[in-house]
């Protein structure tokens, strides 16, 4: 993990303790935080709830991801030294992704078809205390450099080693382009590794698995000319994540769910390109969102042909959970509404992904945005070796 990475994710948004396994006396905190934030869920989906908690059961940054609750419960907490700060403010509260984490950054492809450096997940974009991004971010940091190398002590201890470097890095990072925003400095857009092993690595397979259009080969059947979604597991090593058929009235209300849906984006293609051709749910994909509505939804696209056919998903969306609240005359009139006009803040250039939007589906406020193999996600499990090397 390099302090150009650090900079880099930094560059993209314009935190101070590692995580650690709960012990003994966090056990009623982790099941009444948990048991508040997840209520409702717990009364209408227990068993995908459960799915959840066992994602997250899997190791120390899958616990992190689906944590995010309890991190706003220590970030309360007066006797948590987690928002302290000599430089404290209640005001500004400047957007953010909500959760900031390593994970939730990764590559995007723009219209033009560059892909570039984005937050990747803002469910949970919104207005918060300013110092919130830096340490959940770093924060994460700090945890991902203490899973590098499980293979090889010595790398790990190097990557351990290196903690506070990375951490002051961010921080600077984040200082200078606070400063560069204010001078009115223009957005750097990161298109390319730089040097740095894990963009570089990143950059190099989000590029050949968007020239390979490799999302149709691996979640679809092409029979004939017509092309359908894959039903089962599409990854025979995941056997939890799963495809499987929409209800029919669910099915029955995708035409108008995209039809409202494309007047959320900046320069929506025809309305035949979302002609949809196929369907399915989609179960045992996220940590934090697993529990959540996810559906693909295989659309014409520009032409007829099925190898320019297009996968969306529809994600189910939630109220953000963060500190405090908007400032006054400061809101959102729905979910929709804070997710779009934060991406379009948040982002280098404001259609990172052209084809983000979001609406209601059934009632249920959900994201629509590109699945594509090229949109590639940093992965801790990836920092092995050289990738995992201060």
């Amino acid at each position: 993990m390099r302090a150009r990475l650090s900079t880099a994710l930094l560059m993209c948004l314009s935190l101070a303790r590692c995580a650690e396994p709960a012990s003994d006396p966090r056990d009623a905190t982790l099941r009444s935080v948990f048991a508040r934030a997840d209520q409702s869920l717990l009364r209408s989906r227990p068993s995908l709830v459960a799915g959840r908690y066992a994602r997250m059961a899997r190791g120390a940054y899958d616990f992190y991801r689906g944590s995010l609750p309890l991190f706003l419960h220590d970030w309360r907490d007066g006797a948590n030294e987690l928002s302290r700060s000599r430089f404290t403010l209640d005001l500004p509260q400047p957007r953010s992704a909500g959760d900031p984490h390593l994970e939730n950054f990764g590559t995007l492809r723009a219209r033009d078809g560059s892909l570039a450096l984005e937050p990747n997940d803002l469910d949970g974009a919104d207005r918060v205390p300013y110092l919130w991004d830096l340490r959940r971010l770093t924060v994460g940091l700090c945890l991902a450099a203490r899973l590098s190398n499980p293979d090889a002590p010595a790398a790990r201890a190097a990557a351990v080693g290196a903690v506070p470097a990375i951490v002051r890095a961010a921080a600077v990072a984040y200082a200078d382009a606070i400063a560069a925003h204010a001078r009115g400095a223009a957005r750097a857009r990161v298109t390319a590794g730089g040097g740095d092993l894990v963009l570089d690595d990143l950059f190099r397979r989000g590029q050949r698995d968007a020239d390979r259009r490799r999302e149709l080969s691996d979640l679809t059947v092409l029979t004939g000319a017509r092309r359908t979604i894959l039903r089962g597991a599409p990854d025979p090593t995941d056997s939890e994540n799963v495809l499987a058929e929409l209800p029919e009235p669910a099915r029955d209300a995708l035409p108008a769910l995209l039809s409202r849906y494309r007047a959320t984006l900046l320069a929506p293609p025809p309305a035949e390109y979302f002609a949809v051709l196929d369907s399915a749910r989609e179960y045992g994909s996220g940590v934090a969102s697993w529990p959540r509505v996810r559906a693909l939804v295989l659309v014409r696209g520009p032409s007829d042909a099925p190898d320019d056919d297009v996968i969306l998903e529809v994600k189910e969306l939630a109220d953000s959970v963060v500190p405090g609240g908007p400032p006054p005359g400061v809101w959102f009139d729905t979910v929709p509404a804070r997710l779009v006009a934060s991406a379009r803040a948040l982002w280098a250039v404001p259609d990172a992904d052209p084809l983000w939007g979001a609406d209601e589906w059934l009632g249920l406020p959900v994201l629509v945005r590109t699945e594509s193999a090229g949109h590639k996600t940093i992965r801790v499990d990836r920092l092995v070796a050289a990738l995992g090397t201060p």
